[in-house]
């Protein structure tokens, strides 16, 4: 707010004096003359300040500025303030009229315009100032020290959240969020994967941070393998991945396979939100920016996951499809890849569907309820994106 304002009066020095008279020197006190003028509206309507010998002589310029100018000035930049702290409620999933207490800390927080803000959304009785910045800032630390220590179990805790999704990878790069943005600390959340194809002998299991869903333009924190995975049809190997998040940073991960109970576990230890506030606006910011692209990847993605799955599952009971022809064509189904369009796919799994869903019912209700819905899936994504 104090640049806003020697912006101002810089404009004001040039069409007085030209653009010459901006010495580094008279910045420094015209600088020093707008932190006393925005100190001074913040409790008087109206305030003059002279900053003298402007251009060498004895004559001094008038700093003279209402309340309702100053305002003026600063609005766009207060607006914005103020949509960081809603959202910064919203990620909490706290209601404002749940918050008992607002610290208003530093010299800026003086201002009448901010305080208002402030008011309107939490309440005036909410709004505290009598505190101390810098006491402010040991009491937090004091607090959070005494709750992780164990020290006093009356001290509330001091809530932390995850700045960014934490994630695991299926298919070719969807991610699925296992623990969501604003999530509170410490958490324990989990994602059950499943095979994709008949007898799959391994999966990776890909840890990622971000709000993309494509985990090409996330941060990677980890990655490992699950292996020797029992045999069966695509689906019936299910493994459960657990995230365990501590309030110090400190991330585990652990797939089971449910059905032999082998375990694989990694720690991860994430960096300070504080050291890394501008990848973390870049990734909220490029997710926002792209969510038309994540939506398309994520439609085709399970479009794509659905037409394998069910691929490899009639394939597993071919010996119950009865007519040749139909299992010539189910064998040789598999050229679908990952360059294939919408539209082949919806021709190619028409005829599919034609040639197996009067033998699906003997064998795999599961497939034929995917069979049914599978059509209108492609569809609507087609409609939708193309």
């Amino acid at each position: 707010m104090d640049q806003l304002l020697v912006e101002h009066f810089m404009e004001l020095l040039k069409k007085e004096y030209g653009d010459k008279i901006l010495t580094s020197k008279l910045m420094r006190r015209l600088k020093e003359k707008c932190i006393v003028l925005k100190e001074k509206l913040s409790i008087q309507d109206r305030y003059y300040l002279p900053l003298e010998c402007v251009d060498g002589s004895d004559k001094d310029f008038t700093l003279h500025m209402s309340r309702t100018q100053y305002e003026e000035i600063i609005s766009d930049i207060v607006e914005k303030s103020m949509v960081k702290v809603k959202k910064c409620i919203e990620d909490l999933n706290i209601p404002p009229e749940n918050i008992t207490n607002v610290l208003l800390i530093g010299g800026v927080t003086r201002t009448p315009m901010i305080q208002q803000k402030l008011s309107r959304y939490f309440g005036w009785s909410k709004l505290k100032t009598d505190v101390n910045p810098d006491e402010a800032v040991a009491l937090g630390a004091a607090y959070q020290a005494a709750m992780l220590t164990g020290q006093c179990n009356q001290i509330r805790q001091i809530t932390e959240v995850t700045p960014l999704s934490l994630g695991v990878t299926v298919y070719k790069g969807l991610v699925i969020k296992v623990i969501e943005k604003g999530t509170k600390l410490p958490t324990e959340k989990y994602q059950t994967v499943q095979t994709l194809v008949n007898n799959q002998r391994f999966m990776k299991i890909e840890i990622s941070e971000g709000e993309r869903k494509n985990r090409i333009y996330n941060n990677v924190l980890d990655e490992f393998y699950c292996i020797d995975l029992p045999e069966g049809k695509a689906g019936d190997v299910q493994i459960t991945v657990t995230f365990i998040l501590d309030n110090d940073g400190i991330l585990k991960v652990e797939a089971e396979v449910l059905a032999t109970g082998k375990k694989k576990k990694v720690n991860i230890e994430l960096q300070e939100p504080q050291v890394r506030q501008s990848d973390i606006k870049r990734s909220i910011e490029d997710a926002e920016k792209n969510k038309k692209d994540d939506d398309l990847f994520e439609a085709f993605e399970h479009i794509y996951g659905n037409v394998i799955f069910l691929i490899n599952r009639i394939q597993y009971e071919l010996e119950n499809i009865n007519r040749n022809v139909d299992q010539e064509f189910v064998k040789n189904i598999k050229n679908i890849n990952y360059r294939t369009s919408l539209e082949e796919i919806l021709n190619k799994y028409k005829a599919f569907k034609t040639s197996v869903e009067h033998s699906v019912l003997v064998f795999d209700m599961d497939v034929l309820k995917r069979l049914m819905t599978l059509e209108p899936m492609l569809t609507e994504a087609i409609e939708k994106f193309i």
